[in-house]
């Protein structure tokens, strides 16, 4: 790591960004989706994933009856 690099890190971390920059790098990322529909798409759960989960919760619950937080946020999108 150069010192320069080194420097303008160190300057980052105690002084922050500038808005204009953070507003500049916030618009040239723009993700590129194939529909609107696919932005707000929660995530399926592995089989996997769901036991490892339930291994470490010491849960007894379901696949489907994990979040039903999700389930409402699912019907709206």
């Amino acid at each position: 790591f150069s010192k320069s690099g080194s420097t303008s890190l160190a300057k980052w971390i105690v002084t922050g960004i500038k808005d204009e920059k953070v507003k500049a790098c916030r618009e040239a990322f723009k993700p590129t989706l194939k529909r609107k529909s696919e932005f707000l798409v929660n995530p399926t759960l592995d089989e996997s994933i769901y036991l490892r989960l339930k291994a470490s919760k010491n849960s007894n619950a379901s696949n489907t009856n994990i979040d039903p937080t999700e389930k409402t946020l699912k019907k709206l999108s």
